[in-house]
């Protein structure tokens, strides 16, 4: 959701699509996009309050008000989120080994540049995501696609409960490796774990508009394997329609991408940042076996698979796509 135009933005490309025209099936519209919300609700409802989607997406809260509530809100986090960080590089951070010193300090600038970038695109979107749920509903009813509600729902409530798990993990191993110090704990899960679970609320949405670019191109490509095998004659036109639906979704998938390329980019060297921790502590324990620390050794290795995890849940998303394209 070329050569001698300029590139439209990814809020152009995706209130662009599908293309604007008559539209015939008004009657269903209210219903589906009804539907669509209650499905969503949740995840929705969080998305806005952690700041990873605007408020306007919420059918209940379109005018300037909200937005400046949200935009209020959003500052203050992010404001005390950054305060945070700071006292936890001078009253933490400073007081580490050096090269321990550098790469905590340098992974927590990344954490204060990621959610800055998911609260810029979060507000850049406050005008066009909620013209993007408008155009996902007129194109499932132009290709005549229904929602599968409980698979959808499925889908989001393991991704939250994965998010869920990883955030109660994260802070009892936070809590264990300061020593059960409340401020020393506290200054740590503002600048390590809260960064870490609005991103991967902001993943999931990633994660679930591919998964429902895929869902539809499964469909599309059978409907295509049925109209050219299963009928004497096959209607060129029907077929034609089909794969200019492709062609849709695949030309989606790259707005996605590109509307997510800031993110994915800080993942990636967040999670090889990650693994020069996790590489240090080894060499730290085996230089110095003294030194070793098992809590901490535990929540760098769960830190390790929670990076992991999100470069491979990217991977393989977008690989399913690549696949259902590769099928027509």
């Amino acid at each position: 959701m070329r050569s001698s135009e300029k590139p439209a933005t990814a809020g152009a490309r995706l209130k662009a699509s599908p293309r604007e025209g008559p539209f015939p099936f008004e009657p269903q519209y209210a219903e589906r996009y009804k539907e669509l919300h209650r499905t969503l609700f949740w995840l929705l409802l969080i998305s806005v309050s952690t700041n990873t989607a605007p408020i306007t997406i919420l059918p209940c809260c379109p005018n300037r008000f909200y937005r400046l509530v949200h935009l209020s809100w959003m500052i203050l986090w992010y404001g005390s989120f950054v305060v945070g960080s700071y006292w936890e590089f001078v009253l933490v951070t400073t007081q580490r080994v050096s090269l321990d010193r550098y790469l905590y300090a340098i992974e927590s600038a990344i954490y204060v540049v990621h959610i800055l970038s998911i609260m810029l695109l979060t507000w850049q979107c406050r005008n066009w995501a909620p013209k993007l749920m408008t155009n996902i509903v007129r194109s499932d009813l132009d290709r005549a696609y229904t929602i599968d509600c409980g698979r959808t729902k499925g889908f989001i409530w393991l991704q939250l409960f994965l998010v869920g798990i990883f955030a109660c993990l994260a802070i009892f191993f936070n809590i264990w490796t300061q020593n059960c110090v409340v401020y020393r704990s506290i200054l740590s899960i503002n600048s390590y774990v809260m960064p870490n679970i609005i991103s991967s609320i902001s993943f999931v949405q990633y994660y679930l508009l591919l998964q429902g670019i895929a869902w539809r191109q499964r469909q599309l490509t059978e409907n295509l394997e049925r109209e050219l095998t299963h009928l004497h004659s096959p209607r060129i036109s029907e077929v034609q329609k089909i794969r200019m639906h492709h062609a849709d979704l695949i030309d989606f998938t790259k707005v996605v991408n590109r509307t997510f390329q800031y993110s994915i980019l800080l993942l990636f060297v967040g999670c090889f940042l990650n693994f020069n921790l996790v590489l240090f502590l080894v060499y730290q324990g085996i230089e110095n076996p003294s030194m070793a620390d098992f809590a901490k050794w535990v929540c760098m290795l769960l830190w390790l698979a929670m990076h992991v995890g999100k470069v491979c849940s990217i991977l393989h998303f977008n690989q399913i796509i690549q696949n259902e394209v590769g099928k027509p």
